[in-house]
């Protein structure tokens, strides 16, 4: 009944304080993970499960974080903005669109609506979500690096309290932790590493380093193949964005590069235990044990049938709420519903769904975002790091390479940071295109403008 509890008083505060509300329930999403099997899972219920009773007499599948997002929307939307707001890209207001014709193409196919809608419910909360940031950003700096530093190291604590006490040297422990929570985790490193080249305190720099080193051992404890590929491209993006120090990096990586080769080495063979599981990751698309080349198999199959259904239907796909064609037969996953609905391929499922108009739309919303934060990382003042530049940039590579090994777009909890991140870098400051010209000794560049390299 904590899933009722939790709906009844925050909807009222929803509507009353909405930007305390959304943060406090961003926080928390990002913290808790759904369907827990821990000491957790009384306060993940209250977010994500309502009880039998409620939840048949809904349409829809809904979650409770869902029902106060909705009412945090609706009041933010009735009030006016208490300052001016960035405008919003023509190909951001075209995600619904597609969605909803996504869902128009599923019903005409004979697609059932509820499941239609539990594909789409990602993409429906990522635009509630950012609509939700738009309005209520920008928060100080301090309150955001709380905020995320905070939310990412509870979830990490129950990540390391979950697998000690439940999943340790269990074959099948990976599956005790949510799809996306090593995405979280990867872009929390992201975070703290940023925060350590950005402070000159001593102290704050080794909570820092011990804050990385839990968020890594918690990362590895997820047992999940897809969070080490994670954790790379987060590390190289990290790494590219952040040339500012590359005095400092160059060495690190190096010693790094090292380190990771001896691991690899030692762990080979390892099937089981957190420290294990990277190299269990990259032996697996080598030399995979007999656990892994079930799993590469399946998805290889999974793959060909959701390629050779789109080709059935490759302008507007088979729309939401149908499930791909098993041309080769997939074996039958108990429990899981949605099994032939949501590919593990997230990039595939966006073409299968929303036909070509939509994969180009969403596919184009990340370019955007990702142009963006690119451009606002290169603005700076001298001894300046862009931070907020820097983890959206990262985090939007992490996100398009899980997506294409695990479920992603379809993942309301998922998609909902990337959300927020996509509204931030609308109010970043970006390096404008100026007219290539001589330059002069009496010319003086406007702050946070730099000429184009070249034009000098």
């Amino acid at each position: 009944m904590q899933a009722l509890a939790f709906t009844l008083i925050g909807v009222p505060l929803g509507l009353i304080a909405p930007r305390a509300t959304a943060l406090a329930v961003f926080w928390a999403l990002v913290a808790f993970e759904p369907t827990t099997v821990d000491w957790s899972s009384f306060i993940s219920d209250a977010l994500y499960l309502y009880p039998t009773a409620i939840a048949d007499a809904l349409p829809f599948t809904v979650y409770p974080w869902e029902m106060v997002a909705l009412a945090v929307t609706v009041r933010l939307l009735i009030a006016p903005p208490t300052q001016s707001r960035p405008g919003v890209p023509l190909i951001i207001w075209l995600v619904p669109v597609v969605v909803a014709s996504g869902y128009a193409v599923g019903l005409a196919n004979g697609g059932l609506p509820n499941i239609g809608y539990i594909e789409a419910r990602g993409l429906i909360f990522a635009g509630v979500t950012f609509i939700v940031a738009h309005r209520i950003l920008p928060i100080s700096a301090r309150s955001a690096w709380t905020l995320a530093i905070s939310s990412t190291t509870v979830l990490s604590l129950i990540t390391l309290s979950r697998y000690f006490t439940v999943t340790r040297n269990n074959f099948q422990g990976d599956l005790a932790y949510a799809h996306e929570t090593p995405v979280l985790l990867a872009v929390g490193m992201v975070t703290g590493g940023v925060a350590f080249f950005s402070t000159k305190s001593f102290g704050l720099k080794f909570l820092l380093v011990v804050y990385e080193i839990v968020l890594l051992i918690a990362m590895m404890s997820t047992g999940r193949r897809a969070g080490t590929l994670a954790f790379l491209f987060a590390g190289l993006m990290f790494a590219i964005l952040i040339v500012q120090h590359r005095r400092v990096m160059i060495p690190i990586a190096i010693v790094g590069l090292i380190a990771f080769a001896a691991y690899v080495g030692a762990f080979w063979n390892s099937e089981f235990g957190a420290i294990g599981q990277p190299a269990r990751a990259i032996r697996s698309q080598f030399s995979p044990s007999e656990r892994d080349l079930s799993s590469n198999t399946y998805r290889a199959i999974e793959t060909y049938d959701v390629i050779a259904t789109i080709r059935l239907n490759p302008v507007t796909g088979v729309g939401l709420g149908n499930p791909f064609i098993t041309f080769i037969p997939l074996p039958a996953i108990g429990g899981w519903t949605m099994q032939f609905f949501t590919p593990h391929d997230n990039l595939l499922w966006l073409w299968l769904k929303l036909g070509l108009p939509g994969i180009s739309v969403v596919i184009g919303v990340w370019m955007f975002a990702l142009a963006r934060a690119f451009e606002a990382a290169r603005v700076r003042r001298a001894g300046e790091i862009p931070a907020a530049a820097i983890v959206c940039g990262a985090a939007f590579v992490v996100a398009l390479a899980y997506a294409q090994v695990d479920q992603f777009f379809v993942n309301s909890r998922a998609l909902a940071p990337f959300a927020v991140m996509t509204a931030v870098v609308l109010i970043l400051k970006t390096q404008p295109v100026p007219v290539v010209r001589l330059v002069t000794a009496e010319d003086r560049p406007a702050e946070g403008y730099r000429y184009f390299p070249g034009a000098v």
